[in-house]
């Protein structure tokens, strides 16, 4: 069977990232087995959640999945029915952030410029940047507050 583009993406991007298939389920919720099929190429459409798990977990644009798939009318749907909400995000402003956030940043970008390699801190910080924490409401009400919203 010959690879499919979204297979190739998936197997290099995991490779990226430097986490195993089990790591990035366990991490994301992704279903293991589907991830082994999506990157065998027995697999080649997805449903919309699998897709949105699949492009969180893999640090990437829905859009990048969902063109790997064949399918930008399921991107186009999500863009047309958030269009609003996605507004809100540009409201999230310096002030918004702890000051601990800024300075990860600030020293992200200095290291950047000296050309330093960040692939071990990108590393250390991809496990909580895409790992659920079930029952943990605080992130949620500090994101709905920085972006002005009463409810989540």
């Amino acid at each position: 069977m010959e690879p499919t583009p979204l297979s190739i993406f998936v197997r290099e991007r995991l490779t990226e990232l430097g986490v195993s298939q089990s790591e990035f389920c366990r991490l994301t919720g992704f279903d293991q087995g589907l991830l082994s099929k999506v990157q065998s190429s027995m697999v080649t459409n997805l449903t919309l959640e699998s897709a949105l798990r699949l492009s969180i977990g893999l640090c990437v644009s829905p859009k990048k999945v969902f063109e790997l798939l064949g399918r930008m009318e399921l991107h186009n749907l999500i863009v047309t029915a958030y269009a609003i909400d996605m507004g809100d995000l540009t409201r999230l402003k310096a002030d918004d952030l702890p000051p601990s956030v800024l300075e990860i940043c600030h020293m992200a970008v200095r290291a950047h410029l000296q050309e330093h390699d960040l692939e071990k801190i990108r590393k250390a910080l991809y496990p909580m940047a895409v790992a659920h924490r079930p029952n943990d409401d605080r992130n949620a009400g500090k994101l709905a507050a920085a972006r002005g919203r009463d409810e989540w």
